[in-house]
């Protein structure tokens, strides 16, 4: 006797047209925050009091990070929206999102307190998750030693003064992060770049202090 064919069916993908999916493109840079997986309500008293940004407007997690001069987390947001045509969240999206429920550190898993309410959480993604908040904690150095020549000693006066700015502006910054959402590891990162910061500052203080003494001698 033949066997019948299981018949299970399969949900359609469903895909915006290029000009539905035209709407969704970042108000700052060329990102779809669509295709990117970066579609998120942020609450009404940020996205239309402080930004003053209306429903048809559009901004990635990178460019509406920068407007707010802030990293965001699940406080600042609503449940994400859930259409036929949405795409899986980006690992970015998804560490702002979830990032505060996995673990701190290696081996990086989700922590019980959200596995109790959480459907569909993976180990996957709990790993995934823990790996980008890691990067992203070394970054800061990468990009201070990318914008800080340590040069002490050789620079002009008028290249110590530049510097300088560079240095209060980053100093500001690295302050500030210890009260965003980002993870346990991203803020002491940034407080270790601070007291850096502070150290080459005093240096800077200290080389401009003796070229403007010899000058005048």
């Amino acid at each position: 006797m033949a066997k019948k064919k299981s018949r299970t069916k399969q949900k359609k993908e469903v895909n915006l047209s290029r000009r539905q999916l035209a709407r969704y493109k970042c108000n700052d840079c060329p990102v779809n925050v669509v295709t990117a997986g970066e579609f998120y309500i942020l609450k009404p008293e940020i996205w239309e009091g402080q930004l003053k940004l209306g429903w048809s407007d559009n901004l990635c997690i990178g460019c509406l990070e920068k407007r707010l001069g802030r990293k965001i987390s699940w406080r600042d947001m609503g449940w994400p929206p859930i259409y036929p045509w949405t795409k899986p969240m980006s690992i970015r999206f998804l560490h702002r999102f979830l990032g505060e429920n996995v673990t701190k550190r290696p081996p990086y898993r989700w922590r019980k307190s959200f596995l109790k309410t959480a459907s569909g959480a993976t180990k996957a993604d709990a790993k995934a998750i823990g790996e980008y908040g890691a990067r992203e904690a070394t970054a800061y150095e990468d990009r201070v030693a990318a914008e800080l020549p340590i040069i002490i000693g050789r620079e002009t006066k008028a290249q110590v003064d530049a510097l300088l700015v560079k240095v209060e502006v980053l100093q500001k910054e690295y302050k500030d992060l210890d009260k965003t959402g980002l993870s346990s590891e991203a803020r002491a990162a940034a407080f270790c770049m601070f007291k850096s910061l502070t150290e080459y500052k005093r240096a800077l203080l200290r080389n401009r202090k003796s070229k403007s003494s010899k000058q005048q001698g």
